[in-house]
């Protein structure tokens, strides 16, 4: 598929949506600006409401649409990367879940792929997700991105909207083909006591996943009676992916070396004595074992995860949002073998900061959090229009711009305070339609920003990035989709629950008092069921 948009028809659409798509390189810029300022902005959208009976058309709400988005040409999803080319996809653009739009959500992939013969899916030389808010996981699926590739997940900071699918994606990988750790980074401990009874909890990503793990106890041995890991996992280490603290998962009991390094799947039973003789659980590098990498939040410029053999590098530098803690973070990626760059930033959520002017200049592709400016932000959630709403209702919007958010208005002052710009800057964590995407155009008019230097996200929406261009598109994907084929090991161990000979036991955890067996079974003399299914 021909990802390039052809010159005539990208004028076209950048007339008719909204003013343009911010596309930088992919075209003679003069004849870009030209066509952007000629373009008219579409009357706002009045906020949606619904009706409690449905007009004669059927419809029970006001509609609502994003014709930037849709003006969007379409790529099939998983498509072929070429060699230095990046491929960003947006699969969860708001800080509210919509049907439109779920919680926040990156996926980034590094070309070139290789066509996997088992699945038929092509797979990039490197890939990372930032954030994973509710709701994503469908989006991933319907992408054809297998839960094997959603396991290096870098957190912004552990609000719900950027990490509540992590739930989902934990407790699932091991049904898919996700059969060793979940990779995941965060923030260390804010240091912020509490005012009330002066105790300072550790609050950072590892004592969360402490308890995330065992939260999740339940579900995770009610799942281990198939195998959760296979033999031939090349366990990564704190050497080959660059990351700043051993990469050893969590569980009540760590095995380690004698260098201090720790043991991997290789003995013969993973579920028996340990060493010591005392028993208890290894910390296993199977589907359940649970990675958490620590950044140091007060860090400028901290590396989270360095690659050499693939050439991705990502850092870190502190944001400004809500809590002490928040991260943002920054790709640069040298493919093996060229000498040029490619560079992108993932705020997270932040309010506006010097560190962030500093690190985003002149970089490929800025990807900023913006959100609506209090009054609009309060209308839209509480349906009443601007000049309906009391101070207080305005109060709550604007407390929380205050102590979080990047405002279309201050976005479009950081815009306009880094030179060199970003090459293209995506404004995300926002509800994206006509409405407010025409109001958060005249903000930035306001300072000047040339509409062919900055765009809006959308869920689905996709960013080819290459030196010589940035190509935009929409995938195209099935709303039924069960996700992409799964992998299968060649060499899987035994499971944790298993009969003598080594074999699944389905039937270890749970009592058969009651159960109606299938057809066959020995001193049933009536038809149940087949084992079959049928």
């Amino acid at each position: 598929m021909n990802n390039q948009i052809k010159r005539r028809k990208f004028l076209k659409i950048q007339a008719g949506a909204l003013g343009g798509l911010a596309v930088a390189s992919a075209l003679n810029s003069s004849a870009l600006r030209a066509s952007t300022a000629a373009a008219q902005s579409p009357t706002p959208t009045a906020t949606p409401t619904l009706s409690p009976v449905a007009d004669p058309k059927g419809q029970c709400y006001t509609p609502v649409t994003n014709q930037l988005f849709d003006s969007l040409p379409i790529q099939c999803p998983g498509g072929v990367l070429a060699e230095g080319e990046m491929r960003i996809s947006f699969l969860g653009t708001s800080p509210i879940p919509r049907r439109a739009q779920e919680g926040v959500s990156v996926y980034i992939e590094m070309g070139p792929t290789h066509l996997d013969p088992q699945t038929g899916l092509n797979v990039p030389l490197d890939y990372v997700m930032f954030d994973c808010g509710m709701g994503v996981l469908a989006n991933y699926l319907a992408m054809n991105i297998p839960y094997s590739r959603m396991d290096k997940i870098f957190l912004a900071h552990l609000h719900a909207d950027h990490m509540s699918e992590l739930t989902a994606i934990y407790a699932f990988g091991e049904s898919s083909d996700r059969r060793s750790p979940l990779y995941v980074w965060g923030q260390s401990s804010s240091g912020v006591p509490d005012p009330v009874s002066g105790q300072l909890y550790d609050d950072g990503l590892k004592r969360t996943l402490e308890h995330f793990r065992e939260w999740m106890r339940w579900h995770t041995e009610s799942f281990s009676f198939s195998s959760n890991s296979y033999k031939s996992f090349p366990i990564p280490t704190q050497e080959s992916w660059g990351t700043p603290a051993p990469l050893v998962p969590i569980g009540p009991k760590y095995v380690t070396d004698a260098q201090g390094k720790p043991l991997g799947p290789a003995y013969a039973d993973p579920y028996g004595k340990t060493p010591d003789g005392k028993g208890g659980e290894y910390a296993t590098y199977d589907a359940y074992a649970l990675v958490p990498i620590e950044l140091d939040w007060k860090k400028v410029g901290g590396i989270a995860y360095w690659n050499k053999s693939t050439g991705v590098k990502i850092t870190h530098f502190p944001a400004i949002h809500t809590r002490k803690g928040a991260l943002s973070y920054k790709l640069e990626w040298t493919p093996p073998g060229r000498s040029e760059t490619l560079s992108l930033i993932y705020s997270g959520d932040t309010k506006p900061n010097s560190i962030m002017l500093e690190q985003a200049q002149g970089v490929d592709v800025l990807i900023h959090e913006m959100v609506m400016p209090p009054d609009q932000w309060a209308s839209h959630s509480l349906g009443v229009p601007v000049n309906q709403l009391t101070d207080r209702q305005i109060a709550y919007t604007k407390a929380i711009q205050n102590s979080s958010h990047t405002t279309q208005g201050a976005f479009g002052y950081m815009l306009s305070q880094m030179k060199p710009r970003p090459r293209l800057t995506v404004a995300t964590h926002f509800q994206a339609q006509d409405d407010t995407i025409a109001s958060a155009q005249k903000s930035l008019d306001a300072y000047k920003i040339p509409r062919d230097a900055y765009t809006f996200a959308a869920d689905l929406m996709m960013l080819n990035v290459t030196k010589d261009k940035i190509t935009p598109s929409r995938a195209d994907i099935s709303a039924f989709a069960f996700g992409a084929p799964p992998y299968t090991y060649p060499d899987p161990n035994v499971p944790k629950y298993h009969d003598a000979n080594g074999n699944s036991d389905p039937n270890a955890q749970i009592d058969n008092a009651d159960w109606i067996p299938y057809t066959g079974y020995p001193g049933l003399n009536k038809v149940t069921y087949n084992e079959d299914g049928y």
